[in-house]
């Protein structure tokens, strides 16, 4: 079974997830005063925070998980703040 990542934008109802992860981290970044990456999402978040989240965890347990690194704190405020959690598993 796959886990996917979906977050759906709480200003305009938008389902982001696929494709769309690359212009929501560039977002992240301007957000963040960070340089955005071609190759690499920030700090791996979609494979650390994005995981979890596909995984049905919440914000919260999200952040709790990384509680250790302030930089992931920051994405999961950012995307907390933007984002319902839609997730999904699918065969």
């Amino acid at each position: 079974m796959a886990a996917y990542l979906a977050l759906r934008d709480k200003t305009t109802g938008d389902l982001r997830m696929g494709r769309d992860l690359i212009e929501i981290d560039n977002e992240l970044c301007a957000a963040l005063g960070v340089q955005p990456d071609d190759d690499h999402f920030y700090r791996s978040w979609v494979d650390t925070i994005g995981f979890s989240l596909a995984l049905g965890k919440s914000f919260e347990e999200a952040r709790t998980q990384w509680s250790y690194d302030a930089d992931l704190q920051r994405v999961v405020s950012y995307l907390e703040a933007r984002y319902e959690n839609t997730s999904y598993f699918n065969r």
